[in-house]
């Protein structure tokens, strides 16, 4: 155990690392981990891993990819740094070292809060306080999960930017969507352009509605609610709803206002 709850730099054989239940990392880019398999291979691991002493052996907090790729390296030891501390500490110390070293996938950042409200019996608010993040940072991760499924799988391939996907998400008609993504995918696509699209559709829907409602309103005999107006004649105020359409040509309009006039 660490000394007072004081943190121990130490190597630690890799035999006798055990993996995160659940990890912050899932989806593990594999050109990555290769890349960084090379780079242990000839330098060795260079930044410690974060580790608890469990028994016999050590669970990792930080540091899940440098264990992976510096197993593949054949390595047998890697340096740690043991600590022994609260689950809230070690959740928030997981999300803070990976926000220093290599970007974190949103899809699994997101699952990763998931877990940890349940994991804590915290809601949004105390989660966001308690990795030092905005509560909507949060909230936005914790939705990616209900994210339609090719919105969701274009983020985890990289194929799209996360602020892409939650514009693209928020399209709820299939096609519609599925359209968006394809082209995002395709020929890329900016937040800028997402959200554009996001609000054609949603324009292109009212007016469908618009066009709907008075469709029905048409065929059920109502009319829009009673308006008070002017007759264009003598300018008496009556309902809207009684006033009628006449159909003129130019010249016969200028007759009726001339004859008006006289």
């Amino acid at each position: 155990m660490t000394e007072e709850g004081k943190p121990r730099l130490e190597e630690i054989a890799l035999d006798v690392v055990m993996l995160p239940e659940s990890p912050l990392r899932v989806l593990t880019s594999k050109r990555r981990l290769e890349d960084l398999r090379k780079s242990i291979k000839e330098r060795g691991v260079l930044v410690p891993i974060l580790v608890e002493e469990i028994g016999e052996g050590y669970k990792v907090i930080a540091g899940l990819r440098r264990v992976l790729a510096a197993r593949e390296a054949g390595l047998l030891k890697v340096p740690a740094l043991v600590v022994q501390e609260s689950e809230e500490w070690k959740a928030w110390a997981t999300v803070a070292e990976n926000a220093l070293r290599e970007k974190v996938n949103a899809f699994d950042e997101g699952r990763y809060v998931s877990l940890l409200m349940l994991k804590l019996g915290k809601n949004q608010g105390e989660i966001a306080a308690l990795l030092g993040m905005s509560e909507s940072w949060v909230s936005e991760r914790v939705r990616i999960i209900d994210w339609p499924a090719e919105v969701r799988e274009a983020l985890i391939q990289e194929r799209i930017a996360f602020s892409v996907g939650v514009e693209l998400s928020k399209v709820e008609d299939a096609g519609t969507r599925a359209m968006y993504v394809g082209q995002a995918v395709t020929s890329g696509c900016t937040p800028d352009q997402a959200r554009q699209w996001r609000l054609d559709w949603e324009r292109e829907m009212a007016a469908r509605a618009s066009i709907a409602e008075r469709g029905l309103m048409e065929r059920t005999g109502q009319a829009e609610p009673a308006e008070e107006s002017r007759c264009g004649v003598c300018e008496r105020e009556v309902e809207r709803g009684t006033l009628r359409v006449l159909l003129l040509c130019p010249t016969c309009v200028e007759a009726i206002e001339q004859s008006l006039r006289s």
